[in-house]
């Protein structure tokens, strides 16, 4: 990618805060006690950690280490806060004390557990090769395509700030909803959510088509308002994405996470990651907002027609005489 020693080195050293990126379960534990005041109020903790490091950074002149503390500062924040949450609601309601630690008891448990349990997290860990884009990039086109690519994408990052929030707070009430069988307030839920994202994005996209130039020269400087096709690109893709983030708690709440874990698996390894590469060969930073945005209608069109079809057999009365 062409960095130099020292960057190579300052990245090195900021890759601690993997060590602090194992959020899942407590923010399951959230979630099961129904805080999502928590969640909210702790998805807070980060950005507002980054921007006060930046700004410091900022005001004393700082080199590159500076910024990179304080990214390292608002992730580790981030994992140590959720770890703590996690703690203290379950000291709360006494879970680790009438938890059973007895491996063959989890082993040998109910399997539909540990099948759920299983695809689900690897559902989640699937997009966590969407992160090998930028060195993709640059094995197969310039490092100043890198820098393009990864200006757009961080601009397009609100989508899944937002979508994120979307699924937190949404996933309750569908899985409620699936377990009373009240397909049609489930149907129309989805419908309602939808058309909220979705006007949400509309209006971010017009925003981006208005001013994305500007916010590209302003932000990063004029080089890089060669980012502006990619951003768009990477914007009308993170819509798609937003779509599919609802429709991904839908799945799960019907009990069928393996049809989304099919669909992402097929969207991110058949699609995303071959047309990365043949694109971004070819076309640089706009072959892979390119290749974001055809793989991102594939995992949305897929979890679509799935949602769609389940719910509607669900929701369809069946025929007394095939009951009988």
């Amino acid at each position: 990618m062409g960095w130099e020693p020292q960057t190579i080195h300052a990245v090195q050293q900021a890759s601690i805060l993997m060590l602090c990126t194992l959020g899942s379960t407590p923010i399951g534990l959230l979630r099961l006690d129904d805080r999502f005041d928590l969640l909210a109020a702790q998805q807070l903790v980060p950005p507002l950690t980054r921007l006060v490091g930046t700004l410091i950074a900022l005001w004393l002149d700082a080199p590159l280490m500076g910024y990179l503390l304080a990214w390292l500062c608002g992730e580790a924040l981030n994992g140590l806060s959720l770890l703590a949450l996690g703690l203290w609601q379950a000291h709360k309601k006494q879970i680790l004390r009438r938890l059973d630690w007895s491996l063959p008891d989890f082993l040998f448990g109910d399997r539909r557990v540990l099948k759920f349990c299983f695809v689900s997290n690897l559902n989640s860990s699937l997009p966590l090769a969407i992160t090998l884009s930028p060195l993709i990039v640059g094995a197969v086109a310039t490092p100043s395509a890198v820098a393009l690519f990864r200006a757009g994408y961080e601009f397009s990052t609100p989508f899944r700030e937002l979508a994120l929030i979307f699924t937190q707070s949404v996933y309750p009430e569908l899985a409620h909803l699936s377990a009373q069988g009240r397909w049609r307030k489930f149907q129309k839920l989805l419908w309602k959510l939808g058309r909220v994202l979705q006007g949400i994005g509309f209006i971010l996209l017009i925003a981006i088509l208005l001013g994305g130039k500007g916010l590209l020269y302003y932000a990063m400087g004029e080089e890089f308002t060669a980012a502006y096709g990619t951003l768009v690109l990477l914007i009308i893709g993170g819509i798609l994405m937003m779509g599919n983030y609802l429709l991904e708690p839908a799945l799960f709440a019907m009990e069928m996470p393996h049809i989304s874990l099919r669909n992402n698996a097929t969207a991110i390894l058949l699609f995303y990651l071959p047309l990365l590469v043949v694109l971004a060969y070819y076309y640089g930073a706009l072959g892979a907002g390119m290749a974001t945005l055809i793989a991102n209608g594939v995992g949305f069109s897929l979890n679509l027609f799935c949602t769609w079809r389940e719910v509607q057999r669900r929701s369809t009365p069946t025929p007394e005489y095939l009951t009988r």
